[in-house]
């Protein structure tokens, strides 16, 4: 089940594709939590899937992990990816390992088990659907963001996302994102 931000059960639905070691996702990141969550979280569902990139040696445990903690608390979980979006930097010099063992010291979490349920081959699986599932989609770049079937890829803006929000919340049609 993806991890979803804004109204779970809106008609309107943005489908964000993305990778934890991207620092176009971490523009993306901040874009939504600093404006389209507060003007549109209320009418739009959010939704995540993981889309790592092969050249990014860290960004498949990263969604292993996060796919744990969803499994534990969803909120942790939506939690972990905004700081691994935010820590790409301190990741690269202390290591994933540090990195993990302080996300769950801060957040009362067993290190140890979250980084044992890094091996769980079903997590792994999910993180690989999303992969296959974007690809048969056509993405290619990270981010990619769906809203009701309009692609907006890598580099876009607020503005562009924000019309395309609208005109899906005004339209009479149902909120298909796979057209």
């Amino acid at each position: 089940m993806p991890l979803i931000e804004g109204h779970a059960h809106s008609r309107v639905r943005a489908v964000i594709y993305d990778n934890l070691q991207c620092s176009d996702c971490l523009t993306l990141h901040n874009m939504l939590h600093e404006t389209l969550l507060p003007a549109y979280g209320g009418n739009v569902t959010f939704e995540y899937r993981d889309f790592p990139s092969v050249k990014h040696i860290w960004a498949r445990p990263l969604a292993v992990a996060a796919r744990y903690l969803a499994v534990q608390d969803p909120g942790v979980a939506l939690q972990f990816r905004g700081q691994a979006l935010n820590a790409i930097q301190v990741i690269r010099v202390s290591g994933l390992e540090s990195f993990l063992r302080e996300f769950a010291a801060a957040n009362g979490i067993d290190a140890g088990q979250m980084i044992a349920g890094m091996a769980d081959s079903g997590l792994a699986l999910a993180v690989e659907a999303d992969c296959q599932e974007g690809m048969e989609r056509g993405v290619r770049k990270t981010p990619t963001l769906y809203v009701n079937g309009q692609a907006f890829i890598e580099h876009f803006t607020v503005e562009e996302v924000s019309k395309a929000l609208e005109e899906s919340l005004n339209s009479k049609k149902s909120g298909s994102w796979e057209q």
